[in-house]
């Protein structure tokens, strides 16, 4: 136990000096000319890139020189030199004429580090390929690598766990079911400088810091993970989630208080987000004592909003400080309150406000690809087919269950629908409350995609 506590503490210790260590290298890098925020967008990708994925490559290249240099780091793979030679083979197709590299490891040494670090000033474009999320932070946790990604207009693109380790904190491990009801679960990675032990819960590590108060989860719709992504909005209290589809991407931009995303496919993914301080899980006294676990509760639906997102959908989130929003004396930043609140959300989308067709006949109906009977709350295409439902019948609202959930959505006056040509619609800024019952609590099998009155 003294052990534990001594590790814990060495991790924080760790933790604290980088960030301090960061926070004042960028405070020199200002009056040098710097910028304190990145103006280099983020391009983060759910997973399962491959070189047929056009649009993907268009947006990691777009505005770079006609020869850029373009610098592959393939740390998250358990086979590095695999996954650099199937990356370089991909941008070689897509970028000829462009000074491709391996970034050097920084994990090997002092000398290793400053390489990287001269590789970093001299790129455009940076990528992560996927794997576990983990081995990157491993190599990417100092100050003078952190700084080096930071800088100037670099962009940054990754895809699965190179997106997810884009954010900071960043997801590594649990699923939604066991984020909302803190139930243990095998996961081999370990959290960068934390001691081995049991996995409970939501769990999140050190990411990259870029300046994006966002979370990127990947492989959001195929694993059903909106629910842990609401679960780390209220243990986080970031700005918003999002949550990337298998081979679908984004361009996120941060100009001052507003970050901007612009998706890059259909079936993109999902955008949770919590509009006032008090969307928190609310939990009963009761103490589920049969296997340890915190009571259960609700995710309060005050506030908590989720949207399916497609191609061509450019959303807005605009933010205010916790602090700042209570009135408080501070400044947002490295070592003071940045909890974030959405103050404002803008949806420009390419489709068409259902509002404004005409009486729609069925191939006017927004598509749908119906799960199987028997599919739970997080099984894939399950999301989908709740909110397109609503956009059915908007009117209405739906559920579905898991083994220890319910979820509700519905829509308000802030609710829009938006289908586009190819028949997809885009589902902006629904309702969503996940209901967390007792472990021995049967679940009602009947009540998967069932529509109920709404509130």
């Amino acid at each position: 136990m003294r052990q534990t506590m001594m590790q814990t503490s060495m991790h924080a210790l760790r933790t604290l000096l980088t960030l301090s260590c960061l926070a004042l290298a960028l405070t020199v890098l200002v009056p040098l000319g710097g910028c304190a925020a990145r103006r280099g967008p983020l391009i983060p990708i759910g997973g399962s890139l491959d070189a047929a994925n056009t649009i993907a490559f268009e947006a990691m290249l777009a505005g770079l020189p006609r020869h850029p240099t373009i610098i592959i780091a393939p740390f998250a793979s358990a086979e590095p030199d695999e996954s650099w030679e199937r990356a370089r083979a991909m941008f070689e197709q897509h970028a000829p004429g462009a000074r491709i590299e391996r970034m050097r490891d920084p994990s090997l040494g002092h000398e290793d580090e400053q390489a990287a670090v001269r590789q970093l000033h001299a790129a455009h474009l940076l990528f992560f390929t996927g794997g576990d999320q983990s081995r990157i932070m491993q190599r990417m946790w100092s100050a003078p690598m952190l700084v080096a990604v930071f800088r100037r207009d670099l962009r940054v693109a990754g895809t699965s766990a190179g997106a997810a380790a884009m954010s900071h904190p960043m997801f590594v491990g649990g699923t939604s079911e066991q984020a909302l009801t803190n139930a243990p679960h095998d996961d081999e990675s370990t959290p960068l400088g934390k001691p081995p032990g049991p996995r409970t819960g939501v769990r999140l590590n050190n990411g990259m810091v870029l300046g994006t108060p966002m979370l990127f989860d990947t492989h959001a719709l195929a694993r059903g993970r909106y629910g842990r992504m609401l679960a780390a909005l209220r243990k986080q209290h970031h700005l918003a989630a999002l949550g990337l589809a298998d081979a679908s991407g984004a361009v996120v931009e941060q100009v001052g208080g507003t970050t901007t995303i612009r998706m890059l496919h259909d079936h993109g993914g999902v955008l949770a987000w919590l509009e006032s301080a008090e969307s928190k899980f609310w939990t009963d006294s009761r103490k589920d004592v049969s296997q340890g676990l915190e009571p259960p509760g609700v995710l309060d639906s005050d506030g908590a909003r989720i949207s399916l997102l497609h191609a061509g959908d450019i959303v807005e989130l605009s933010r205010a400080s916790r602090a700042r929003a209570a009135g408080k004396a501070g400044r947002a930043g490295f070592g003071s309150d940045s909890s974030l609140l959405v103050t404002r959300a803008v949806l420009r989308s390419s489709g068409t406000d259902i509002r404004e067709l005409p009486i729609r006949t069925p191939g006017q109906q927004p598509s749908v690809r119906e799960p199987d009977a028997d599919a739970r709350a997080y099984d894939d295409g399950v999301l989908q087919a709740l909110l397109t439902r609503l956009a059915r019948q908007p009117d209405r609202m739906f559920s579905v269950d898991s083994e220890r959930t319910r979820v509700r959505v519905w829509a308000d006056s802030q609710t829009r629908f938006a289908l586009h040509a190819s028949g997809v619609c885009t589902v902006w800024a629904a309702r969503i409350a996940i209901d967390v019952r007792s472990a021995n609590a049967d679940a009602n099998a009947d009540s998967a995609l069932t529509p109920v009155p709404s509130p």
